[in-house]
């Protein structure tokens, strides 16, 4: 495949956008491609100047076609960065799978491991952890660590990881005598830590339907499991308690009260106080993070960034951020949102923007 890289080369015009990149001349309209040389030029792209690409594609079965046709002329690894979901209501058993996908591609452009990224226009929109926040709660442990069992079990408690008495899924913990197991979005299956007094003695990845080791490995990495965690929030879990309620005083001193927003915060309080399981962090996502924090925010400043038929992105990013409203729109009027708080996202005009200024 390199051959192709370079036939593509003694194309003039393919060698006038080499330039253009190499030079920060961008943004440039090159037209007239079809599906397979879009991805050979992606490729060639990524092999002749080494910079990370963001290649933004329409939809979910362009997303995949164009996955394989990059990764066949690249000869490396595609990631796709996919959209996630929002979760105003009470929610305590849905899917977070794309969420942590995105944790673990977000922590990669982070490390500057990810070469080429595809995704649709959804993935850009909304608000992400900031990449301090995630960095503070990502770690790495090794085979012969010191490290007490106690101290890993409050870290993964931090990352939003719940205790169960066995590990099923992603962002569980169980703890028993010497030994931690736990999921964590950077592996396919779960990690058990074994500790000899305070040592990290031996880990392992293990299956979750006989729970039996299948290998063993020299270090894990320890992710988040959500975007969103109120721990994160500046002086912690206390410190989003006394803001949320800030907000509750605020909301019950309006003179046109929404007893049903006051009834929803106060039992988000509740909860907090008695130490539940808090699912409901979306809802809350501005009091929880300071900075407004995009995907994009991720992206080194020379990522090179690619639009397929920027026409149909656009339209589709427009549909999916009237969905959005719809469903925040929703989310108020049932009491479960308050008004500020919906400022999880941005159009599609200040996202292009964003990421033309990334070149």
């Amino acid at each position: 495949m390199k051959a192709l890289t370079e036939a593509l080369k003694l194309e003039k015009d393919f060698s006038e956008l080499i330039r253009r990149i190499q030079d920060r001349a961008c943004p440039v309209l090159y037209s007239g491609l079809s599906p397979v040389h879009k991805a050979h030029a992606t490729a060639a792209i990524r092999r002749l100047t080494r910079k990370p690409v963001l290649f933004v594609c329409s939809d979910e079965s362009e997303l995949e076609r164009f996955r394989g046709d990059i990764s066949v002329f690249s000869e490396e690894d595609v990631c796709i960065l996919p959209g996630r979901e929002h979760y105003f209501f009470d929610a305590e058993g849905v899917s977070r799978e794309a969420e942590h996908e995105r944790i673990k591609l977000l922590n990669r452009i982070s490390a500057g491991t990810a070469g080429i990224i595809l995704c649709t226009p959804d993935a850009l929109l909304c608000r992400t952890v900031p990449k301090d926040a995630l960095a503070s709660v990502s770690f790495k442990i090794n085979c012969g660590d010191r490290l007490d069992p106690e101290k890993l079990i409050s870290a993964l408690l931090s990352c939003g990881y719940r205790r169960s008495e066995q590990v099923e899924g992603i962002g569980q913990f169980a703890a028993r005598g010497g030994i931690v197991d736990f999921f964590s979005p950077a592996f396919d299956n779960p990690v058990r830590c074994e500790f000899f007094d305070d040592e990290v003695d031996s880990m392992g990845v293990f299956d979750v339907s006989t729970q039996r080791r299948i290998e063993n490995i020299p270090s894990a990495e320890i992710f988040p499991s959500s975007e969103i965690l109120i721990s994160l929030c500046p002086g912690g879990t206390e410190g989003f308690t006394e803001r949320l309620e800030a907000l509750y005083k605020k909301i019950c001193s309006r003179k046109n009260k929404n007893e049903k927003l006051i009834a929803s915060v106060s039992s988000d309080l509740e909860r907090l106080k008695n130490k539940l399981p808090f699912y409901n962090s979306d809802r809350y996502l501005p009091l929880i993070y300071d900075s407004f924090t995009l995907p994009s925010d991720y992206f080194l400043e020379d990522a090179v960034i690619v639009f397929s038929e920027p026409s149909r992105i656009e339209e589709r990013a427009k549909n999916y951020v009237q969905r959005l409203s719809d469903d925040a729109e929703a989310a108020i009027e049932s009491g479960v949102l308050f008004g500020e708080m919906a400022e999880f996202y941005i159009s599609w005009e200040s996202c292009v923007d964003k990421l033309t200024h990334l070149n």
